[in-house]
């Protein structure tokens, strides 16, 4: 990885100040040689010996040089990034075209103490030779406590430097991934040659510097990183965007698995070394809030950017999640009617006590994981294999299983309960554990865990990828104007689109109190596209939701008590809760039960721009919100300025209504509400509109008045039909029935 600047070159003196750096601190020097050394290491080839003159700490005379401490330097493949003002010893063959940039989070490097340490060849960054490191640790005081003797010191450089090296360029390789995905970079633009590194400093362990993903990785009970870098890259054009890379302890591969231990070198043997790397940009980016919206965020801490990194060469290796290499015996028992149980198409359908499975021998086959989803079961082997079973209605098993064959007739003789069948009445690819083709997941993929949903299958591999098949099954949809709402068979409720009146009724990834990290054109977007990712909908454990009916900014959701909850825009009491309404902006953030409805059973409910208005199981047509247009339906002269559900305009003009009203029409059976008209339909099949009507939305004929109150449609079209559906627009509405 690079070429060797200098192979003969003399030992610089101990206090140069030429220096070379590279992106790892003088403090954090010090945290890499205790976390190689701390478990020890296999023993360096050609040990080295301690200097000479007071830099040893060591009382016994010095032993017998078996090799200097090495001055050769390895060039790193980290382009540099200069400002214009800076002055070095040696040039670049191409000049740089950065210059200094008015917006950059870092005004100077936080490297600026040693301005030199570049290639003449090529602009990128060189690292220390093994002396440089060795005489920079002396200089600065930063010996390990556990260090005994200046030999010691030298012997865990050498071993440090490769190291070293080779976690800072799996670092760059990982910044590069983000800068590919970011639209203000270019890495592979031949006309600036892509983003360079401007800065860094090693912040090390100190409690003040643990980044907030850290510290919440922290009080979940996970290990804290051993060190964090920040680096400052320099994009086209002068941009700079600052990252944070947390650095954890991995656990050691020893050349024995039964020697493995939790440290960063294996204690006997020729064991490799572990890191796991956590590089993202930091929170004061564009780019760093879109990292949050990676779905999940917080598994990005363990299932991205981790590496193990060989002690006995400078090249990196993945790896990811462990899997377990038990093997186990898999015990099965109940139903097996649709090949449950996986015990083939001639075995028992019903067994009525645990029975080892045969076609999931630990010896032959290898069972090390295993999960029972509704009507199927999913297992993986220890040699990486993915086998599925049971029903694949919902292409939950991940694989073909079409059959030609046929269903066996039970006589009243056969006995199928827990006695083996001699003819096969399942489907022998559903009810046999079968592999899903390898290729499915990549030649590289290794599946270290499986689960399994009602309809679904997941599995997770060693780099941290997850695999998915099936169905989740959804029961209704429901949109407003720009957001949407589904409910599944499990009465949850999920909902994605704009969130500006918090009509997804959750909390976004992204908070408002972060708008000041971040520009608000910027901030728009990761809003929009935190949005656009469906999420669930909190609502208590024991709340299962029946239906759910999207308003235009505003939503609501019956469980099955018949309760009404409902969520989002507020401001003229659409969502029928009282607290807010008539405030300008006032939003409901999440789910509330609406009192106001207690007791209604609703069972079919329309929103429009500020009013809503519902059906309940009793045919009520009930009505509320803004009622200033001819909303309601109702006659204004008739309700007195007085009435304590009524609020009144600053004119003293009733303005909104508080309270879910009835209308005087019986027997109602579905409504429709566009912007400010509504349509209603009677179990007889007649229909009912009101409100704004200058496009004529309320089909009453040329005249384009406001419909005051709830009124008959009726012309030659629809006379003597029976109509059952109505769909309203904001300027057009529509009605179907059945066509004789």
């Amino acid at each position: 990885m690079g070429a060797n600047v200098s192979t003969q070159a003399p030992a610089p003196p101990t206090s140069s100040p030429q220096e070379s750096k590279c992106p790892v601190d003088h403090k954090t020097r010090e945290i890499w040689l205790q976390q190689g050394g701390s478990a020890g290491g296999p023993p360096h080839p050609h040990p080295l010996p301690a200097p000479a003159g007071n830099a040893t700490t060591d009382d016994k005379p010095n032993p017998k040089l078996q090799r200097q401490l090495s001055n050769d330097r390895e060039v790193s493949s980290i382009p540099r990034a200069f400002d214009g003002s800076t002055t070095t010893d040696t040039k670049p063959s191409t000049p740089s075209p950065y210059a200094v940039s008015p917006t950059a989070s870092h005004a100077t490097p936080s490297n600026a103490e040693s301005e030199t340490g570049h290639d003449a060849a090529t602009g990128n960054w060189v690292y220390p030779s093994e002396r440089q490191f060795f005489e920079a640790l002396i200089r600065k005081s930063n010996v390990p406590g556990s260090t005994q003797s200046a030999k010691e010191l030298a012997t865990s450089v050498a071993s440090i430097i490769p190291i070293h090296n080779a976690v800072n360029e799996k670092a760059w390789q990982e910044i590069l991934k983000w800068e590919k995905d970011s639209p203000s970079s270019d890495p592979g633009s031949r006309k600036c040659g892509g983003p360079k590194l401007y800065a860094f400093r090693g912040l090390g362990t100190e409690s003040q510097f643990v980044s907030p993903r850290a510290r919440l990785n922290g009080l979940m009970g996970y290990q804290l990183p051993f060190d964090r870098h920040d680096w400052v890259v320099e994009r086209c054009g002068g941009e700079r965007v600052e990252y944070v890379i947390d650095f954890y302890q991995g656990k050691t591969a020893s050349a024995n698995p039964q020697e493995e231990s939790g440290g960063i070198i294996g204690a006997t043997g020729p064991g490799k070394l572990s890191f796991y790397l956590d590089v993202r940009p930091k929170l004061n980016s564009f780019e760093g809030w879109l990292s949050l919206l990676t779905w999940p965020w917080m598994a990005r801490i363990y299932l991205t950017s981790q590496y193990l990194l060989s002690h006995k060469t400078s090249s990196t290796t993945l790896t990811k999640n462990k899997v377990s290499t038990t093997r186990l015996n898999v015990y099965v028992f109940g139903e097996g009617s649709a090949g449950e149980l996986g015990l083939g198409p001639k075995n028992a359908t019903d067994v009525t006590s645990p029975r080892l499975n045969s076609l999931l021998d630990a010896d032959e086959v290898g069972v090390v994981d295993i999960a029972a989803g509704g009507m199927h079961a999913v297992a993986l082997t220890y040699d990486g294999h993915v086998l599925t079973w049971g029903v694949n209605d919902n292409d939950a098993l991940g694989r073909e299983t079409a059959w030609d064959g046929g269903v066996k007739d039970i006589t009243e003789g056969d006995d199928a309960s827990d006695d083996d069948s001699e003819d096969g009445e399942l489907n022998p690819y559903e009810s046999t554990p079968t592999a899903i083709p390898t290729e499915i997941f990549g030649k590289s993929a290794r599946i270290v865990q499986v689960t399994a949903g009602d309809s679904a299958s997941f599995a997770l591999t060693e780099k941290g990828f997850v695999y998915g098949w099936g169905t989740f099954v959804i029961v209704q949809i429901s949109a407003g104007y720009n957001f949407c709402l589904a409910l599944n068979a499990a009465g949850k409720v999920y909902s994605w689109g704009m969130s500006e009146q918090n009509q997804l009724g959750r909390r976004l990834v992204l908070g408002r109190q972060y708008s000041t990290s971040v520009k608000q054109d910027d901030l728009d977007k990761l809003y929009l596209r935190a949005g656009l990712i469906p999420g669930l909908v909190p609502f208590s454990s024991k709340t299962k939701i029946v239906s759910v009916h999207a308003g235009s900014d505003h939503a609501f959701a019956i469980d099955q008590h018949g309760d009404t909850w409902a969520w989002g825009l507020n401001n003229f009491g659409q969502t029928g809760i009282k607290v807010g309404a008539g405030a300008n902006g006032t939003t409901v953030i999440a789910p509330q039960k609406v009192q106001s409805l207690a007791g209604k059973n609703m069972k079919i409910i329309r929103g429009g721009t500020h009013h809503s208005i519902g059906v309940n199981q009793a045919g009520e047509c009930l009505v509320w919100g803004r009622m200033d247009g001819a909303q309601m339906g109702i006659d204004l002269s008739t309700i007195p300025v007085d009435n304590p559900q009524i609020v009144v305009s600053e004119r003293g003009k009733p303005r909104i209504l508080l309270e879910p009203t009835a209308l005087p029409i019986s027997s109602c059976s579905f409504v429709a509400a566009g912007s400010d008209h509504n349509i209603l339909i009677t179990s007889e099949g007649r229909a009912y509109s009101w409100g704004f009507n200058t496009n004529y939305q309320c089909g009453q004929g040329a005249d384009g008045d406001d419909i005051l109150v709830a009124t008959p449609i009726d012309n030659t079209a629809i006379r003597g039909k029976k109509l059952t559906w109505a769909g309203a627009g904001g300027q057009y509405s529509m009605l179907a029935g059945p066509s004789d």
